[in-house]
């Protein structure tokens, strides 16, 4: 599942801070890395508000920030380190990152094999798909203005920082 989101205002933000960047490469990765955390919240607060039965905190302890490698991009995606269950009659393992999946964008269900004689069915709607809470989508909304926020503020808390340094603060 693919999102679009408006590039112009963080063009705009690099263009500002384009001297410190060229100057620091340590900066782009400090605002990076800040609006990474700021989605974090924003994906584990709509997880919250979607409505997801999550009485541990699982789910939202499952999202997790990832940095790119040269440090030009960052990420929340769930982690894949937790082993979920195997399953009983294939052997395969879920992970953290599929059911968090399966959480966000909803997932299939079996249908009954109708051998025994006094089976209901408590399937609702079309009985064969349960709709996702969308809490990733719901996130992108608002995560980009929220995100760019964060950035803004860790480059100016940075070069506060870096002119302390230089000056004697």
């Amino acid at each position: 599942m693919s999102y679009q989101v408006d590039l112009t205002a963080w063009n705009k933000l690099w263009d500002y801070w384009g001297d410190l960047i060229e100057e620091v490469p340590e900066a782009i990765k400090t605002a990076l890395y800040a609006a990474a955390i700021a989605a974090q919240k924003e994906v584990q607060s709509q997880i919250d508000r979607q409505d997801v039965t999550d009485p541990r905190g699982r789910v939202k302890r499952w999202q997790e920030v990832r940095m790119g490698s040269g440090g030009h991009y960052s990420a929340v995606s769930p982690t894949f380190d937790d082993v979920v269950q195997a399953a009983k009659s294939s052997g395969e393992w879920t992970t953290s990152a599929d059911l968090t999946r399966y959480l966000d964008r909803g997932h299939g269900v079996r249908q009954p094999s109708g051998r025994a004689k006094r089976y209901q069915p408590r399937l609702r709607g079309n009985g064969t798909y349960v709709s996702g809470h969308l809490f990733y989508s719901w996130a992108a909304m608002q995560g980009d203005k929220i995100a760019l926020d964060a950035a803004d503020n860790a480059l100016r808390k940075f070069d506060q920082e870096l002119d302390d340094a230089r000056y004697g603060g």
